[in-house]
């Protein structure tokens, strides 16, 4: 309420000094403050542009964050990151002439299973960091293990973040390549956060028959809803025009939009049975969004769970029995017939 009411005082502020300029006839007062107003918009429109999904801006969201590319591990993770980090270090060529990098562990305990997992991790995580623990246990239940480095992130290249708009296509890309090594491949897609979104963004398109199952655990409806809750829940900045003209830069500097080919559009599409995690404490992306995902996806089976008392990407930490009975579960059925 409080940004709110700030909002609607700047507003009455500009428009007041406006009308005043013009009921005076100081028309070149009135043209003074209207190109201060749209120099100062169009600075905070690609400074939030580049605050949000620049991989080098003077300025960065990572950086706020506390993870930047060059933040320390935290301690709880420090073990499962050294280990993924000593897998061997994959390349392939993103359609638009990126070159992407996977950190792969082969689980040589079973090796004619012919069980792989794509992981895909969340927003600046550039060492793996959100999804180096559930590596390890996917390792321990008979998996091989591909991690992708996003674009715009870790060892891959690209100067900017895809939100999972751009990435689906990596990660369909990360499936053939899996297939063409190994026809008899069954894969299983896990992402959390953006890679959540990635994943049901990827499941949306034309896969082989060899994805049996996909994964998302607190991922985003799509980029335009959550920018949005950001914007006015936790910046206090006004929908409009902001989120409008931050979207039409978007598409002109790093050529994808908010809304099209969004998570919430890909599911829409989705062949393979998908589960769907989230925790009902996230404020970041809002739990709500896991329902709007799962009443949108086209998939034959499909199921959604709760972690209870469980903040933004934390179902994993805080009910690890319930987050990997639901997972085995899932993967049984669907990934390991």
């Amino acid at each position: 309420m409080i940004k709110e009411i700030r909002n609607a005082g700047i507003y009455a502020i500009v428009l007041g000094f406006g009308i005043f300029f013009l009921a005076k006839g100081m028309h070149l007062a009135l043209l003074i403050e209207a190109l201060v107003l749209v120099i100062a918009l169009i600075v905070v429109v690609v400074f939030l542009t580049k605050f949000t999904l620049a991989r080098k801006a003077p300025i960065a969201m990572a950086d706020v964050m506390g993870m930047g590319e060059d933040s320390e591990l935290k301690d709880y993770v420090k073990d499962s990151v050294h280990w993924l980090e000593k897998g061997e270090v994959v390349e392939i060529t993103s359609f638009d002439g990126l070159k992407l990098r996977s950190r792969v562990v082969m689980n040589e305990l079973y090796p004619n299973r012919h069980l792989y997992v794509i992981l895909c991790h969340g927003y600046t995580n550039h060492r793996l960091q959100d999804i180096s623990k559930q590596a390890m246990k996917f390792f321990d239940l008979g998996y091989h293990i591909y991690t992708p480095y996003a674009r715009g992130h870790g060892m891959s290249e690209g100067k900017y973040f895809g939100m999972g708009v751009h990435e689906r296509f990596d990660i369909k890309d990360w499936v053939e390549l899996i297939v063409k090594n190994d026809p008899d491949a069954k894969i299983a897609l896990y992402g959390i956060s953006m890679g959540g979104s990635t994943v049901i963004a990827a499941g949306g398109e034309e896969l082989p028959d060899n994805v049996k199952a996909i994964i998302d655990d607190c991922g985003y409806t799509s980029c335009w809803e959550e920018f949005r809750h950001e914007l006015r829940n936790e910046m206090g900045v006004p929908i409009f025009p902001v989120l409008y003209l931050c979207n039409l830069f978007c598409y002109k500097r790093y050529k994808f939009g908010f809304k099209k080919n969004s998570a919430i559009e890909q599911v829409k599409k989705i062949k393979a049975p998908t589960l769907f995690i989230h925790g009902d404490e996230d404020r970041f992306v809002p739990y709500e969004m896991m329902n709007e995902l799962y009443e949108a996806c086209s998939a034959e089976f499909k199921k959604e769970v709760t972690i209870f008392r469980a903040k933004h990407a934390e179902s994993n930490q805080v009910d690890p029995g319930e987050y990997w009975h639901e997972i085995s579960q899932w993967l049984t059925r669907f990934a390991e017939k």
